[in-house]
């Protein structure tokens, strides 16, 4: 018996013909076999078919399965083995008898219900028949089946005649909207498509706004449809209607001839219907993976032969698409993706002829002075509908083209089209050198001889250009314009010197214009990112630039680029920035970078989404980059004060607004990770403001455990000593309401068990060893011994084991120990800060011995010997609390590279160098998220890692820094880096990169990938040590 939902019914059959009726009526099978096989009318969702389609699952299911596994009895069923399969398969399937069962109850079930359909439809058509007998010609007679609006035969015709215009606009009008109220799809490619479409054409000529309004409306219906053919005929039927004008002797005197008129109705008309054609091309590629490639092609090729169309005395629509679009939004869309992409490039290679063209009249358009004027005031005559002139239309034309080809020429596979594509780079370097060229069209010219060359790979003709740049001496504005047109990634280190020695020039002559400084500036930025930074270029070049900027009252667009310049790249501003009094206000443009984001933060709290909006998606993106914009420049202020307070005093007024108070209080953690900022945010009391945040949090004595109170304990937590990713219970950043538990074996060492710990045994032998001469040969032995233990085993090494390698070290290069008078040595609040939260740490954290006295004597020590504080306490705490061993062991560490490593400037940038050259892939990633590895290896190396990496981690590395050498800092640096981006499951966020504490960071991980580093890049890293140094 057969259930309900799977019985034939007579509207199934009813439904299925409305779909193939316009076909049938064709008389043609081609058109039918053509919408079966590609799905074009949407058969394929009619009940009928789909009740089809679950009998043969229900019925020869079991079968099937049953012959597949009985002919494949091993392996998997492959599109390979299968085609052998299928024949005899369907043999057995259609000779058993179920199948002919099958086959003879549906046969009969169709047979009965078809009956039943074909009377219902006569005794629709008596019913139309009489009401068109009463009411004459009338339109308003459909068949409605199902919410299905069918206009029979003859109303088709009808619709065509008055289309045609012959019984009046009313007539046209009721035409018009009652193809807008059926299925208008339906009627396109069937036998009345031909005079439809005619019909459709003179319709969009018509002089009446409302009707072309209408026939305007039928045409965008016809692109909103599920139906390719239909979209791809109607694009059709638009260009071939504009086409069609240029070529009618009676519609081309109407159309414009030198300026676009408001007045004039085929000049509205024209403009409307290009309007929908670059409306539509922005849409289509996002849709072309499902349209037949035959279609694509059509669609290309009329987009094609429209803009290629010219005429002599008109204009083209080449020029009114210009102004509609002068970004080719449209053509960015078709390039997006490979299919639409490698479509048009075919096509243009099947017609090199209008590219060709194109070049030359960009070349004499490039020469024509007359062009570059028209920016004056100038009479556009007394008519007042007239709304662009002649001269906009011949600059937006030129826009237009300069932008196709140079976007055209930027891929690969458009190298054969155009040969002459070298005079056109040519042609518009010559341009950029002549003084008298408007700001706009020399900006215009700048930005697509950038692209060109970028993608030509000219490095010839970027030396050429940069030569002739230094010869010819020009205006600063002009310099500027030509700077910016040279993609620098493709320079190399002797055009980079010529290009600084250029900027250098022209940053000091005087009188220097807004944009000039600005252009600069991001030059600048694009060169400093490609030099070694021990290129001597470099440092004169930021040098140059900060003594220029000096002279200048800087607008908010130079300080955004100047502050985005700083934030990449932190030694700009170097110790000789303090010794200035001229220059104390550069440490203030980070504050203005740092309000300047959190306005823009507060302006998109105020616009929050919530979760599941439509939209949430991207602005939970800009959130991200914002906050990670934030974080960025709060890591990067050195000295904060009581205006960095103010900014982010999570009491603020701002802060009732919920979402900008978590916000803020995401960026105050992201801050506490660099323990300067720690400590002024504990200087300020912030744990008493959380205090006070969180007695809000409850009510009627109960906790509210929302994500503003785990966000407030994570902050209290964070600020409570100094603790790594994994050593306190703290809450996951992106997910407050996910608690982190620690795994057990953190903070305690356990020995591994078994033959794996023999690198350990021998390790112990040799430190412990009674006859051992500690010489230059010990320190490299237990360098070995040390990274075949952390390399090949998951053993650690315990307290006593790495005082012992300390010990050792000290004795091995024992040096007078230097004159130091701690006495003198008077510590700061921030450095007295800075003790107490070191010696807790040891205390709570390590569980180890010390004193706070001690720990205070070899902080004045460190201060005396001009050391890192930070790398004085962790060796105290490294040498369990022995002050004379720690002492000992700083006297010789001041006479190694090691000790000096903080006093030179630029350790970020060779960080973000080394990653850029080794690992493009974290770079990219990192850049993506907008997050500066230079700022990150420059506040991590100034903290020697404290608080981003476990202690238990962090002793490891740094005894690894102090046994192969001071270049390990920035090779650990790179190392964290490449783990924090390889462990996000997504694109990195800065708070990932800060709390890595997903999969734990261990030194024998990456100890041989450092080797290689270091194998590469020692020599120019020591190199640079020691002439900062001299400096």
């Amino acid at each position: 018996m057969w259930r309900e939902e799977r019985r034939i019914r007579s509207e199934d059959v009813e439904e299925l013909l409305s779909y193939m009726e316009p076909l049938i009526q064709t008389g043609s099978v081609q058109p039918l076999l053509h919408v079966l096989q590609e799905g074009e009318g949407g058969v394929g969702h009619c009940r009928l078919v789909q009740v089809l389609r679950g009998r043969l699952t229900k019925e020869m299911g079991s079968l099937i399965r049953r012959e597949v596994e009985r002919v494949v009895r091993e392996g998997e069923l492959t599109a390979l083995s299968m085609q052998s399969l299928a024949p005899g398969v369907l043999q057995t399937l259609t000779s058993s008898p179920r199948w002919s069962d099958l086959v003879e109850r549906t046969k009969h079930e169709l047979r009965q219900e078809s009956t039943e359909a074909a009377r219902h439809m006569r005794s629709d058509r008596r019913g139309s028949e009489s009401t068109r007998v009463s009411h004459g010609d009338s339109l308003g007679s459909t068949w409605n089946q199902s919410n299905f609006v069918f206009l029979q035969e003859e109303q088709v015709r009808q619709v065509i005649s008055q289309l045609m215009g012959g019984e009046g606009e009313a007539a046209r009008a009721q035409a018009l909207n009652t193809l807008l109220l059926t299925q208008v799809t339906d009627l396109v490619g069937g036998e009345h498509w031909t005079s439809l479409k005619l019909g459709l054409r003179r319709v969009l000529s018509a002089e009446d706004p409302a009707i072309f309004q209408l026939g305007l409306k039928v045409h965008a219906k016809i692109f909103i449809s599920a139906s390719h053919f239909a979209v791809k005929e109607a694009f059709n039927n638009i260009v071939e209607t504009v086409v069609g004008w240029y070529g009618d002797q009676n519609i081309s005197r109407l159309l414009p001839r030198t300026s676009l008129h408001q007045g004039n109705p085929l000049h509205s008309n024209l403009v409307s219907l290009l309007h929908l054609v670059c409306t539509e091309s922005k849409e289509l590629p996002k849709l072309w993976v499902r349209y037949p490639q035959r279609y694509i092609q059509e669609m290309i090729e009329d987009m094609i032969n429209l803009l290629s169309f010219t005429s002599k005395d008109l204009l083209s629509p080449a020029h009114v698409v210009a102004v509609l679009d002068p970004t080719l939004v449209w053509l960015t869309e078709w390039f997006h993706s490979f299919l639409s992409r490698s479509g048009l490039l075919s096509a243009l290679a099947d017609r090199p002829e209008y590219l060709t063209r194109m070049i030359d009249t960009l070349q004499q358009s490039l020469d024509w002075t007359e062009l570059w004027h028209f920016e004056r005031p100038s009479s556009i005559g007394d008519s007042a509908d007239l709304i662009i002139n002649r001269e906009t239309l011949e600059f937006a034309l030129f826009n237009y083209n300069l932008r196709f080809v140079c976007m055209m020429l930027s891929y690969k596979q458009a190298a054969d089209i155009a040969p002459n594509r070298g005079e056109l780079i040519a042609s518009m370097s010559n341009f950029l050198f002549v003084e008298d060229r408007p700001p706009g069209s020399r900006r215009l010219v700048s930005v697509c001889l950038k692209l060109l060359l970028g993608a030509n790979s000219s490095k010839d003709t970027i030396s050429s250009l940069i030569d002739r740049l230094t010869d010819s001496r020009c205006l600063p504005d002009v310099a500027a314009h030509i700077l910016h047109s040279i993609p620098v990634q493709l320079t190399d280190y002797g055009t980079l010197d010529k290009m600084s020695l250029c900027a250098l020039h022209y940053l000091k002559m005087p009188n220097l214009t807004e944009f000039c400084l600005s252009t600069v500036i991001k030059v600048a930025a694009d060169m400093l990112s490609q030099f070694s930074v021990a290129n001597l270029s470099y440092r004169a070049l930021v040098s140059a630039l900060m003594d220029t900027v000096l002279q200048h009252e800087l607008t908010s667009e130079s300080k955004s680029d100047l502050a985005k310049l700083v934030q990449s790249h932190p030694s700009v501003i170097t110790d000789r920035s303090v010794m200035k009094d001229s220059l104390s206000w550069l440490p203030s443009l980070r504050k203005w970078d740092l309000e300047h984001q959190l306005e823009r933060l507060w302006d998109m709290a105020n616009d929050a989404k919530e979760p599941g909006a439509p939209g949430f998606g991207d602005f939970q993106e800009n959130i991200n980059t914002c906050l990670t914009e934030i974080g960025i420049c709060l890591l990067n202020i050195k000295t904060p004060d009581e205006e960095i307070w103010y900014l982010l005093n999570p009491s603020q007024d701002r802060s009732k607004n919920d979402f900008f108070h978590a916000c803020l209080l995401k960026i105050l953690i992201i801050g506490t990770k660099s323990l300067p900022m720690k400590i002024f945010f504990k200087l300020q009391q912030l744990d008493s403001v959380i205090d006070t945040e969180l007695r809000h949090c409850f009510m009627d004595e109960e906790v509210i455990m929302d994500e503003k109170y785990f966000l407030l304990k994570f902050l209290l937590m964070s600020l409570d000593g100094i603790v790594g990713p994994r050593e306190k219970n703290l809450p996951c950043l992106s997910n407050p309401l996910q608690e982190f538990k620690p795994e057990s074996s953190m903070k305690t060492f356990k020995a591994s068990s078994g033959s794996t710990n023999k690198h350990l045994v021998k390790l112990q032998q040799w430190i412990q060893a009674d006859d051992t001469l500690h010489d230059l040969g010990w320190v490299q032995n237990t360098t070995a011994l040390l990274k075949n233990v952390l390399v090949n085993t998951n053993s650690s090494l315990d307290d006593n084991l790495i005082e012992a390698v300390l010990t050792g070290y000290t004795k091995s290069c024992e040096a007078a120990a230097p004159e130091c008078h701690i006495d003198m040595v008077e510590l700061s609040s921030v450095d007295e800060c800075l003790v107490d939260m070191m010696y807790n740490y040891g205390v709570k954290v390590l569980d180890a011995d010390v004193d706070r006295d001690e720990l205070e004597q070899v902080l004045k020590m460190g201060s005396c010997l001009n050391g890192n504080l930070f790398l004085c306490g962790i060796l105290y705490l490294m040498c369990r609390g022995d002050l004379e061993n720690t002492k000992q062991l700083m006297n010789v560490l001041a006479r190694k590279m090691i000790w000096k490593v903080w006093r030179v400037g630029g350790l970020g940038e060779i960080v973000e160098w080394i990653v850029r050259e080794h690992s493009p892939s974290v770079f990219v990633k990192l850049d993506y998220s907008e997050i500066s590895p230079a700022v990150l290896a420059e506040f991590w190396i100034s903290q020697v890692f404290l608080s981003i990496i476990d202690f238990q981690d962090l002793r490891l590395c740094i005894l690894a820094c102090i046994l192969e050498g001071a270049d390990y800092l920035l090779h650990l640096a790179v190392s964290l880096l490449s783990h924090a981006v390889l462990q996000a499951t997504t694109d990195p966020q800065l708070h990932d990169v800060l709390y890595c504490r997903e999969t734990r960071f261990q030194l024998g991980d990456y100890w041989t990938y450092m080797e290689t580093l270091s194998a590469k890049y020692r020599t120019s890293i020591f190199d640079f040590m020691l002439k900062e140094e001299e400096r």
